[in-house]
């Protein structure tokens, strides 16, 4: 099927936009009975190859357009579910290592007709060319935003595709980074970040994290501990930032930071952890197994205070990888459940030495004295 049945739609969307949530949730336990595994197909051109489903009565959605895609059997990961699904479709026969996790919805009873969970995968580049469709009345294409709005489609695949034309996460359909540029990459950053640093004296070399959502005023709070101990600062943002100005997306974004934090460490410096270090405490373990000494702090303002940060237009952050800041809110949503799930294994494991609602007043004087009291442990620190 080559074009896209167009006209008003008898499904149209509300202007409440789908609930997302953290795509690590894609690592716990799923309640497989409410939940489908969906893969957005994209060509060479970022159109997209979409199924039109049949026009049963009985069915959910009859006729209308929505993606390639089905439900999680018990026991199935989503990913396992998103394979199984396509080449049940279709004859693509793609592969688990052709799929990008993009992003997990949650439908509703009130806005879709249902509470289930979607999980979202991305596939690319795709053809039609020799494309067999085994279920629904066939595929069409939309190729942007105009498009969608003409179709008919589901609910949930205009809310989700607006965002995709509006370029939300479209640092997923660039190239991977090869071996080569990786290593040249990382030579560089690490000459850029130690300008200027010291290697520790301390006996216990000083690792500083930081917690909080996104936009919380983690780095604000942070940097300026960071100075007092001449710590070098790991921002998995700018590495990002690095890969997307170069042209790549972030799937080599932990394997960088891991290779980076593994020389520093070798080379005994102090360092700044500028990522939210609540779903990253392995991280932590790996430095105290080293004989680092750990300051958690915590950045908790309330909800609404961030909200108001991000999308007042007025957001000073230098990540061209987002391309609105109504993106950064969704990132901080996407990113909410999780973070606030993991702060009690971190609390567990590493008291917090400092939390502060970055949203006061008087935040000043409160880093003030955080500065004079963290001046004070890291003066008496063993080996200074």
């Amino acid at each position: 099927m080559g074009s896209s049945p167009t006209g008003p739609s008898t499904d149209e969307p509300s202007r409440t936009t789908a609930t997302e949530t953290p795509f690590w949730e894609f690592f716990a336990i799923i309640d497989n009975m409410k939940a489908n595994a969906e893969i957005i197909l994209v060509r060479e051109d970022g159109s997209l190859i979409l199924q039109v489903r049949d026009n049963k009565p009985g069915i959910t959605n009859p006729g209308l357009i929505s993606t390639f895609g089905g439900h999680i059997e018990a026991g199935e990961e989503p990913i396992d579910a998103a394979v199984r699904e396509i080449n049940e479709e279709t004859n693509l026969g793609l592969k688990k290592e052709q799929l990008q996790f993009y992003r997990k919805c949650r439908k509703t009873k009130e806005v879709h007709g249902e509470d289930w969970d979607v999980y979202y995968f991305v596939a690319t580049p795709v053809s039609e060319k020799n494309l067999k469709v085994f279920e629904g009345e066939g595929y069409t294409i939309i190729r942007n935003a105009q498009e969608l709005q003409d179709a008919k489609a589901t609910i949930l695949l205009k809310q989700v595709l607006t965002d995709y034309f509006d370029g939300f996460r479209s640092f997923m359909l660039l190239p991977d980074i090869t071996d080569n540029e990786m290593q040249k990459m990382l030579e560089s950053h690490y000459v850029e970040i130690i300008n200027g640093k010291k290697p520790s004296d301390l006996r216990q070399p000083i690792a500083l994290a930081v917690t909080g959502l996104v936009a919380s005023g983690k780095s604000t709070v942070t940097t300026p501990l960071a100075d007092i101990a001449g710590a070098v600062r790991i921002s998995s943002d700018y590495i990002r930032e690095m890969l997307f100005r170069a042209g790549y997306n972030f799937k080599e974004v932990r394997p960088f930071m891991a290779r980076l934090m593994e020389r520093l460490v070798s080379d005994k410096y102090n360092l700044f952890l500028d990522f939210n270090i609540s779903t990253n405490i392995d991280v932590l373990d790996k430095l105290k197994g080293l004989n680092y000494r750990v300051y958690v702090i915590r950045a908790n303002p309330p909800e609404e205070f961030i909200k108001e940060k991000i999308l007042s237009g007025n957001m000073k952050h230098e990540l061209t990888f987002f391309t609105k800041d109504a993106h950064v809110y969704e990132s901080m949503l996407s990113w909410k459940d999780e973070h606030v799930a993991n702060l009690p294994g971190l609390k567990e494991k590493y008291s917090v030495w400092h939390e502060v609602d970055t949203s006061r007043v008087d935040l000043k004087e409160v880093m003030k004295h955080m500065q004079d009291k963290f001046k004070h442990d890291f003066g008496s620190a063993p080996g200074k």
